[in-house]
């Protein structure tokens, strides 16, 4: 495994020379593949490829896919995600791993491969086959185990196909939210923090927060001065292109938002809505968000239903990160981190911590190729 784990430090090494081919190639595919601005494209590189260090790679080594083959189905996410995956099935000990990117991000998966290939890793690209044909063949070309990512119907369907003895674990739809509570001042320190949790990968991922729950009555200062916030990050951090699907879905949420909130800041690259009860509105994504009133865990909670068991992360600022303070029902299991560190989850630790979608009569059942 020690091989592993030096073969991996050396595919991060060449990734993290901007300057070099790999390095140089992976931030041209984040901006013309991942949607992202050149200075985000630079902020995403350097910060995963600062997680993968000697001591951080081997709390990742596990033994449970020893000798076994896995096939790995990646969907459109943030840029970065293929790379994660892939090192985790190789120090899960998988004997061979299979990856099939996603159809629309493909070529940072494929950069990857041909990388570790290079220094010897058991890591193969599956492009020629169609996603069906490659699930009813698993078995008979030796795969044991598949890691899936994608939506919960996806997931189930792909579950379906698997023949007998090839286990899934299937990573399906997630969301973030954000919950601010405190006074004044905490609250405006609290807008700076999450305002940079909306404008990294701009709300591209399942760690991006989709609405912010903040105490009542600071919920119209703490609108503004997110307003503020994401504003000033329009040069730090810009917002990458924005295709014509999710600029028709931002002008449609930013047209209902404003018709309904009781404020609305709108900027070039940003829109904030505080709305006057609690409830979670979903995101287009692009910088847009909403800001709810908080008047107490049990409404919050409540507001969210049915959703809770696909809660991914939730930064908190102004409380303690403890379950039982901030009153999280058990159908919740977030990764609950400090505000501003949604999008910066570690290597060895849970980036989603809830159970995955599965095949076996012993999992727990939840929810593009």
């Amino acid at each position: 495994m020690e091989d592993r784990l030096r073969a991996v430090l050396d595919v991060v090494e060449d990734l993290q020379e901007i300057r070099g081919p790999m390095g140089a190639q992976a931030l041209d595919l984040f901006e013309s593949e991942g949607g992202l601005s050149e200075p985000m494209a630079r902020w995403a590189l350097s910060t995963v490829c600062g997680r993968y260090t000697p001591e951080a790679l081997r709390g990742c080594i596990r033994t449970d896919l020893s000798g076994g083959v896995a096939a790995l189905m990646l969907a459109r996410s943030v840029p970065t995600a293929p790379l994660r995956a892939l090192v985790l099935l190789l120090l899960r000990g998988a004997r061979a791993v299979w990856a099939r990117p996603s159809r629309s991000q493909p070529s940072f998966t494929r950069l990857l491969i041909q990388a570790m290939s290079k220094r010897g890793l058991p890591v193969h690209l599956v492009e020629a086959l169609e996603p069906t044909q490659f699930l009813r063949g698993a078995g008979s070309n030796g795969v044991t185990h598949l890691v899936a990512y994608g939506n919960d119907d996806t997931l189930a369907a792909m579950a379906q196909l698997l023949p007998r003895g090839v286990r899934m674990e299937g990573h399906g739809h997630g969301f973030g939210l954000g919950l601010v509570v405190g006074g004044a001042r905490i609250v405006e320190e609290g807008a700076a923090r999450v305002a940079r949790d909306v404008a990294l990968y701009d709300q591209h991922g399942c760690l991006s927060p989709q609405t912010v729950l903040v105490e009542a009555a600071h919920a119209p200062g703490f609108a503004r001065a997110l307003a503020n916030a994401l504003k000033a990050l329009e040069d730090e951090l810009p917002r990458g292109p924005v295709d014509a699907g999710r600029a028709v879905a931002i002008h449609q949420w930013q047209g209902a938002m404003a018709a309904v909130a009781e404020e609305f800041h709108r900027g070039p690259t940003y829109g904030v809505a505080l709305l006057e009860h609690t409830r979670i509105i979903g995101s287009p994504g692009g910088r847009n968000i909403a800001v709810v009133p908080m008047k107490s865990w049990e409404k919050a909670w409540s507001a969210v239903g049915s959703e809770l068991s696909a809660l991914t992360c939730l930064g908190v600022h102004g409380a303690p990160l403890e379950r039982q303070a901030l009153g999280l029902p058990l159908a919740a299991q977030p990764r609950v981190v400090q505000a501003g560190f949604m999008q910066d989850p570690p290597l060895d630790g849970p980036e989603d911590p809830r159970p995955a979608l599965g095949n076996q009569p012993a999992s727990v059942a939840r929810g593009d190729w």
